[in-house]
């Protein structure tokens, strides 16, 4: 299956599209995922390459 992984420097900002996407996508129905990948592994701004990858 095909999905979206949602990049950001912020774990907020990634929640915070993917949130904006089921709610206006079919999406929201379960038929595509989409999953928030933002952050460090720390929580914080960066991005964690091993989150991207999983």
């Amino acid at each position: 299956m095909i999905g979206i992984v949602v990049v950001s420097h912020s774990v907020k900002v990634s929640e915070g599209i993917c949130d904006m996407v089921e709610q206006i996508s079919a999406s929201g129905t379960g038929k595509l995922p989409i999953i928030a990948a933002g952050g460090n592994s720390e929580g914080k701004l960066g991005t964690d390459p091993n989150r991207i990858l999983d």
